[in-house]
């Protein structure tokens, strides 16, 4: 579905880094790095309220975010794709939602500094398609509280007094 035109932009710009191309029918081709990525559909601004007592949340995707209250003295998920967070601390509704440029979180792992998501992205080599994959899950008071399957914000970690826990598991479309 791309024209003559576009085929040839496609061929003269094809190492040019975030050059995109459209067809009338939904399909985008994205310049990543070294490769062309072919998707059928835009991404669409998603926004799923998670309440308190939700036990799971479906994505549009295909996706699942299941929410377990556990007792203090669980062991800690190991895998990126669960986290352990202080429910004292979360304010309900949270939000799962697309990450937007300019986000901003506090990587675990980084003493409570302050990163933008694009570069953590960046960081871990991720393709413009993939990061418009990618799911946050977002307190009351819009601080992130997890970069979804990938880590979580170290304001809302388990602590020594935490006497609240919530396991939060992603399982992927």
């Amino acid at each position: 579905g791309f024209t003559g035109d576009q085929v040839l932009q496609i061929a003269s710009g094809w190492q040019k880094t975030g050059q995109e191309w459209h067809t009338p029918s939904g399909y985008r081709l994205v310049m990543d790095r070294d490769v062309l990525l072919l998707t059928n559909r835009d991404t669409q601004e998603e926004l799923l309220p998670v309440y308190a007592d939700d036990l799971m949340v479906r994505t549009p995707d295909g996706g699942r975010l299941l929410l377990t209250q556990t007792a203090p003295g669980a062991a800690f998920p190991t895998a990126p794709e669960s986290a352990l967070v202080d429910a004292d601390i979360l304010q309900f509704p949270l939000l799962l939602r697309r990450w937007h440029p300019g986000d901003v979180f506090q990587p675990m792992g980084m003493g409570g500094r302050h990163q933008k998501i694009q570069d953590f992205f960046t960081n871990q080599k991720l393709s413009r398609l993939e990061k418009e994959k990618i799911w946050v899950l977002e307190n009351r008071d819009q601080r992130i509280v997890w970069i979804v399957g990938m880590r979580l914000d170290d304001r809302f970690k388990v602590r020594s007094e935490t006497c609240k826990l919530l396991k939060l598991t992603w399982i992927k479309h």
